[in-house]
């Protein structure tokens, strides 16, 4: 008869150690990249929402037309670009306007606007850049900013300094005559 030995096959314990190592150091690695990434994916939740905002914010604008002196948006009661002509179906160019003014208003996070202090969000900004003259065809050119969090007392360069917001989305849009 045969003495028969048995062999045992196993891991050996350097082999063990080396492989623990292994899976902790990419454990870290993966944990260690989740703060960042949770930082993204914020960045992008803010900027996607002001974008939203910037959108109806132009919108809002280009489609109102206040019999109101001075003429505002429907919306976010900012001062509209046009007014109500002579017809009900023809607009006029506001023309109270003035180029450089600022105007901005807050935000709440259903992105509706409200007064100050009441869980502002985020800041609608608005500066007419070019205001042609009476009669004239050319077009009206408005900055649009939307910044967070909102400032509580924001000039035109303080919606987008980078030490003061933690963000925002610009546009430049012109408005024809109409």
């Amino acid at each position: 008869m045969r003495n028969r030995r048995y062999c045992r096959s196993a891991f050996s314990l350097v082999e063990v150690v080396m492989a623990l190592g292994i899976i902790s150091f990419a454990l870290l690695t993966v944990l260690a990249l989740l703060p960042l990434g949770m930082k993204s994916n914020l960045s992008s939740v803010e900027e996607t929402r002001a974008c939203n905002i910037l959108t109806s914010l132009e919108a809002d604008l280009r489609n109102s037309f206040s019999e109101a002196t001075p003429a505002t948006s429907a919306i976010f009661q900012l001062p509209a670009p046009y007014k109500s002509g002579g017809s009900p179906s023809r607009p006029a160019f506001n023309d109270s306007l003035t180029a450089g003014s600022f105007y901005t208003t807050g935000l709440d996070e259903d992105e509706m606007p409200v007064g100050p202090g009441r869980g502002v969000r985020y800041q609608a900004s608005l500066v007419y850049i070019r205001i042609p003259s009476s009669g004239s065809l050319a077009p009206i050119q408005a900055r649009l900013v939307v910044s967070w969090p909102c400032l509580p007392s924001a000039t035109a360069a303080d919606v987008t300094d980078q030490s003061k917001v933690n963000g925002f989305v610009e546009s430049l849009v012109t408005f024809p005559s109409p």
